[in-house]
Formats: C-alpha cells, structure tokens, sequence
C-alpha cells in the first residue's frame, strides 16, 4: 500500500485508460494565483524548478522588475539550454490547499 498523506496524489494501474498504458502523460490541474485562474498547471514531477512562460506571468499582473535575477539555467526538452532570466515566490491556491512555489521564466 503507498504511503498517502492529505496533500498528495496518487494512481493505481486501475485508473489508466484502456487504450492508453503510458504512465508517463503530465498531470494538468487548474490553479488560483493572485486572484487570477491559471488553467493547465503542471503539476510537479519532482523537477528542481518550477518554469512558467512570461504570458502566465503578465495575465497575473507580473512583470520582469517582479523577477529577481537567477544565474541558473535549464535543459529545455529539446536539449538546447536556456537562462532563467529571474525567479519569484508565489502563493497558489489549489482547491483550497495554499502553498509558496518559487517560479521561474526563461
């Protein structure tokens, strides 16, 4: 039996869909985040940082001045690397469970 405590998630082989067996599909969820909804939300598969595009960042009112500057940088999926231009501590709200996330834009 997997360990479950009241923040987390989890799947059985009971909840795959018939014709699909990829374990490996992301999980989206809808998230609140100043006052605003954020549709599609990743959500976090153990990854060191947490990326969202600059569009997310100016529908929540955010500008770069907002970012404070990052020297990190991060290995996009095709391989190529990209700065983080800045990162941010923010409160998220989903279904009523608040935590800070530190984000990040490239």
């Amino acid at each position: 039996m997997p360990l479950i405590s009241k923040h987390s998630i989890t799947f059985t082989e009971r909840d795959l869909l018939i014709e699909r067996t990829a374990h490996n599909c992301p999980l989206h969820i809808i998230i609140k985040c100043r006052g605003h909804w954020v549709p599609t939300t990743l959500i976090d598969n153990g990854s060191a940082i947490n990326v969202w595009p600059m569009k997310v960042a100016y529908h929540l009112c955010l500008t770069k001045k907002d970012f404070v500057p990052s020297n990190l940088a991060v290995k996009a999926y095709d391989i190529t690397r990209r700065a983080v231009e800045g990162t941010l501590m923010l409160k998220l709200d989903a279904e009523g469970f608040e935590m800070d996330v530190r984000v990040s834009h490239c």
